[in-house]
């Protein structure tokens, strides 16, 4: 049973319309591919009201004060909002102090010691991208907020009545907030000039993201242990807060998962997913796929596989005879790996290569070389236990175990390699050196097979 409350079902196969209202008139769209990263949709809302810039000796405020415009919910997630002034003249545009707050009361500081000199009748846009003011007349164009930079850290200098506010000096403080609402442009004059205008008012763009269903890929797993993996993906969260999480099983039918992932920091970019799995069985293949779910829909990534490690066990027979155990993957080529000492640093060779034609395959090896040899399946050094055996110094064949000290491990023995090996424990062991040789004495009466293990 899933413990995730997401339900891993494809979305139905439905087309939807969305009306979206603008001040400039009406865009009938198409709802987004799923898994698409959805085209942004740009909403103005203007009020066309003349602003006046008064000036006087001691500092004056606009009329009207504030201007507003009243903004209603928006579908999608905010990526970028942007403010055009409309006919912007003045005698002295550093002199000029505006202010853009927002529903909830988030500030930035649209202008404040920006340019020097007159303006006149300027389309003048402000948001994050853009150029940065210069240092003479404005002219029209699309700049960043100027807020000048003083000691204090505040956007605005210190003669401003917006000095203190609890502003920024990004667009981007408003992703996240309440967006339906009034919104408010405030404007201040710090100098005595001729009153200046902003004769077409004003007008707020909102750049919105759509929603859309999630786009889900997988990754190869990795990394993979004998009785663990992470698993990978890569997810576009479509717009939205989205949940992301992994079926896995022996077969495509599945019927294991993840934990889920939610994403709701970044809703917008393409982004890798991972995932831990445990309680695999070592020597088999697993099928896995991402699933990734938002409020649009729901996404399955496909099937995809990946193998854990493969087992190998080195028996020793009551004739002296060496057996390599493997498990693994049917079709699978792996490299055994042998060493005739575990000080470090240690010496893997490789001693054969085997393609298993079945799910576990024996190597006889023959009678026992004259010392110690270990045996190890994959590339570089294997984690403990490590199994070895030798003839011994005439009172029967020698086990050697190799793992760390004040570990248990369980020797198992059994009497016949047929399936199903009847494996029973032999001895406990727990270590007191890295290394540990175990006497087996004389030769039973029958085949005997021995293996190590932890508990």
């Amino acid at each position: 049973m899933n413990p995730n409350p997401i339900i891993p079902v494809r979305p139905a196969r439905f087309r939807r319309w969305f009306l979206v209202s603008m001040a400039f008139g009406l865009l009938l769209l198409p709802p987004p591919k799923a898994g698409a990263q959805a085209t942004p949709v740009v909403y103005s809302f203007t009020n066309s009201t003349a602003i006046t810039i008064n000036n006087g000796f001691n500092g004056s405020f606009a009329s009207p004060y504030p201007s507003t415009v009243q903004v209603p919910a928006l579908p999608g997630v905010l990526q970028s909002v942007t403010v055009t002034l409309f006919g912007l003249s003045d005698f002295q545009s550093y002199s000029i102090d505006m202010l853009l707050t927002g529903p909830t009361g988030q500030g930035v500081d649209l202008m404040s010691q920006a340019g020097n000199g007159l303006v006149t009748n300027a389309t003048v846009t402000i948001g994050d991208d853009g150029a940065q003011f210069p240092d003479r007349e404005i002219t029209s164009g699309t700049y960043q907020l100027s807020g000048y930079a003083n000691p204090s850290g505040m956007g605005f200098s210190i003669t401003s009545p917006f000095y203190g506010e609890d502003t920024t000096n990004q667009m981007a403080g408003f992703i996240g907030t309440t967006l339906a609402g009034a919104w408010s442009l405030f404007e201040y004059y710090e100098d005595y000039w001729p009153n200046g205008s902003i004769s077409g008012g004003w007008c707020l763009n909102f750049t919105m993201v759509p929603v859309a269903p999630p786009g889900v890929t997988n990754l190869a797993a990795s990394p993979v242990a004998t009785n663990s993996a992470t698993l990978n993906a890569n997810v576009t969260p479509g717009g939205a807060a989205t949940a992301v999480y992994f079926e896995y099983g022996l077969t495509s039918a599945y019927g294991s998962f993840s934990a889920t992932n939610v994403l709701t920091n970044d809703v917008i970019d393409t982004q890798e997913v991972s995932l831990p799995i445990t309680n695999l069985a070592a020597g088999e293949m697993y099928h896995f796929q991402a699933i990734a779910q938002n409020d649009a829909g729901t996404n399955l990534a496909g099937d995809m596989t990946f193998a854990t490690p493969a087992v190998l066990q080195v028996s020793i027979t009551n004739r002296n005879q060496l057996v390599l155990i493997v498990q693994g993957v049917p079709g699978f080529s792996y490299p055994i790996l042998s060493t005739t000492n575990f000080s470090p640093p240690i010496n893997w060779t490789v001693f054969t290569n085997l393609t298993l034609t079945s799910a576990v395959e024996y190597i006889n090896l023959g009678p026992l070389p004259g010392q110690p040899e270990f045996f190890a399946v994959g590339v570089g050094v294997p984690a403990p236990p490590a199994l070895a055996a030798s003839p011994g110094n005439g009172s029967g064949p020698v086990l050697t175990l190799s793992g760390i000290s004040g570990t248990q491990y369980i020797i198992q023995s059994a009497p016949s390699l047929s399936p199903p090996v009847a494996w029973s424990t032999w001895t406990n062991v727990t270590l007191t050196n890295p290394v540990q040789t175990i006497s087996l004495g004389p030769p039973a009466g029958q085949m005997q097979f021995f293996r190590a293990g932890q508990p």
